[in-house]
């Protein structure tokens, strides 16, 4: 069964450098949880990133989700290491309440906000590599 305490998710994921946390998402009938992800080739953690959120959708309103921010586990099956597709079927098979241990390494901004105010992430930057070698799924 899924345990939803921080000391928990550190023990399991003693490499994870940043916030760990956990979210439970309620899934929106078709809509799915409003997620794009993409596989992180680049870190030592190989997770998967969430590289887009649709407004409005499931991951939007519940204001915790971030772009940027790497999938651990969904429900009891660990992420890492999973293939993009794999995750993606995952997230989409999973019953409607998803639970979500996400690592949150940065405080990025999402990209369309930061090219508003003429930034450039970090994370961004890090991640280009596997964006440019990845397809985008949207769950």
């Amino acid at each position: 069964m899924f345990t939803p305490s921080a000391l928990t998710h550190r023990a399991e994921f003693p490499e994870a450098e940043g916030h760990l946390f956990e979210v439970r998402l309620q899934k929106g009938g078709k809509a799915g949880l409003g997620l794009s992800i993409v596989a992180n080739t680049t870190q030592s953690l190989r997770g998967i990133v969430i590289m887009g959120i649709q407004q409005g959708g499931v991951a939007d309103q519940s204001g915790r989700v971030k772009w940027g921010d790497m999938i651990l586990k969904v429900n009891d099956t660990c992420v890492i290491g999973m293939s993009q597709q794999a995750v993606q079927e995952l997230l989409a098979k999973a019953p409607p309440t998803v639970h979500i241990v996400l690592l949150r390494q940065h405080t990025v901004e999402d990209p369309q906000e930061q090219q508003l105010k003429g930034k450039v992430s970090d994370l961004f930057v890090f991640l280009l590599p596997t964006v440019l070698h990845s397809t985008l799924y949207t769950v």
